[in-house]
C-alpha cells in the first residue's frame, strides 16, 4: 500500500518532527498460516512519492515473475500428465502411472486455485485457503510415497501406504484446526494452537522419514536383485 501524507495531514509538528501512528490487526490463527504475519517486520519506506512508487514497481515486478513461474510449472505438468494417464489406461495393473498422474495433477490444481484466488474474486479467501493448505498441500507427499512404493516394488510392505495416509489425515485435521480461526471458527481452544502447529511439523517430518525409508529400502532391494542376477549368470557360465 502507498499512502500520500502532506504536512497538513500529519500530527502537529514539534521541532521538525512528525509523529505517525500505524495500527495492525491480526486474526487469531494468522500467525500459524504465514511466517511473516504479526505486523511490521521492517521500517516503512518513507520518501518522495516517485521513489516509493519505484519501490512498489519493483515489488510488482517480483510478483509478476512469481506468477509467471506458476504458469510455466502448470504448462509443464499439462504436457506430462496426458502421457502418464495414457500409460495407465494402456496397462491399468501398472498403478505407478496412476500415481505419477496424481502427483502431477495435485500441484497443477493447487496452482490453478492459487491464481484464481489471488488474481480474481471468484473464490473467497477462506475456502481457497482451506483447499490449498488443508487438502491439496498435504496430499503431495503421500502421493510421492505411493509412487516410489510402487516403483521399487515394495507392495509386500503394506504398512507403508497405511502409515502414509494415516499421517496425512492427521495432518489435514491439524491444519483444519489451525486455519479455521481465520474465519472466526474455533474447533479447539486457542491455547492449543501452538501445540497443533508443532504437531503439524512432526507429521510433515514423519512423512519425510517414511519417504526416505522407501528410497533406502528400494535401493537395497535393487542391489539384492542385481547380486542374485549376477550369481545366476555366473552359475550358468560354470555349468556351461
Amino acid at each position: 500500500e502507498i499512502y500520500t501524507l502532506s504536512l497538513h495531514d500529519a500530527l502537529p509538528i514539534s521541532d521538525g518532527e512528525i509523529l505517525l501512528a500505524l495500527r495492525f490487526y491480526m486474526t487469531g490463527g494468522t500467525r500459524f498460516q504465514s511466517v511473516d504475519a504479526g505486523g511490521m517486520h521492517e521500517p516503512p519506506d518513507l520518501g518522495l512519492a516517485s521513489t516509493v512508487q519505484l519501490l512498489q514497481a519493483a515489488d510488482d515486478d517480483a510478483n509478476r515473475h512469481f506468477y509467471f513461474g506458476v504458469v510455466l510449472q502448470s504448462l509443464l505438468s499439462l504436457l506430462v500428465m496426458p502421457l502418464a494417464l495414457w500409460a495407465w489406461l494402456q496397462s491399468r495393473q501398472e498403478r505407478i502411472y496412476l500415481w505419477l498422474f496424481l502427483v502431477l495433477a495435485c500441484p497443477l490444481l493447487r496452482d490453478v486455485l492459487l491464481l484464481i484466488g489471488n488474481l480474481t474474486f471468484m473464490l473467497p479467501l477462506g475456502p481457497n485457503t482451506l483447499a490449498l493448505d488443508v487438502i491439496l498441500g498435504p496430499l503431495l507427499l503421500p502421493l510421492w510415497v505411493m509412487f516410489w512404493w510402487d516403483w521399487f516394488g515394495l507392495q509386500r510392505q503394506r504398512w507403508i501406504p497405511r502409515a502414509a495416509w494415516l499421517i496425512t489425515v492427521a495432518q489435514m485435521l491439524i491444519l483444519l484446526c489451525l486455519r479455521l480461526p481465520n474465519s472466526d471458527v474455533n474447533l479447539v481452544p486457542r491455547s492449543w494452537l501452538p501445540l497443533l502447529n508443532n504437531a503439524s511439523v512432526v507429521c510433515l517430518g514423519a512423512l519425510g522419514v517414511l519417504l526416505l525409508y522407501i528410497l533406502i529400502a528400494g535401493f537395497r532391494l535393487g542391489a539384492i536383485a542385481a547380486e542374485r542376477s549376477e550369481e545366476r549368470r555366473v552359475g550358468k557360465e560354470c555349468r556351461s
